[in-house]
């Protein structure tokens, strides 16, 4: 039984705005995960193959991108961040400057 989601859906050559303009509205209504990957990978083809429509797009329909877009990096941002966030923190060295020995590494390593 194969997946709906992982076939390849066939892009017309030429879309006008309106076919664009529903194509990411549908990305609204798309559940997260791999099918909205899908949906905006079929978007990504059908503005690249119609630049004269997607001059034509309102500012809305790119929002709608944008909101679609954070959809499906949001989580990859979010982990990243916490990533960031906890951070592997390189421990402290404490180095006793008045040994000796120490004192004499240092000044080998100067001259």
């Amino acid at each position: 039984m194969s997946n709906p989601a992982s076939q390849e859906v066939e892009i017309p050559e030429t879309l006008n705005t309106d076919q664009l303009q529903s194509m990411i509205r549908q990305l609204s209504a798309t559940e997260e995960g791999e099918s909205l990957r899908h949906a905006m990978d079929d978007l990504k083809k059908a503005l690249r193959a119609n630049p004269a429509a997607c001059a034509s797009l309102l500012p809305e329909d790119i929002g709608q991108m944008v909101d679609a877009l954070m959809k499906v990096t949001g989580k990859e941002i979010e982990e990243d961040m916490a990533d960031k966030k906890k951070g592997a923190k390189t421990p402290k060295v404490k180095i006793d400057l008045t040994d000796p020995k120490v004192r004499q590494e240092i000044a080998d390593d100067l001259l």
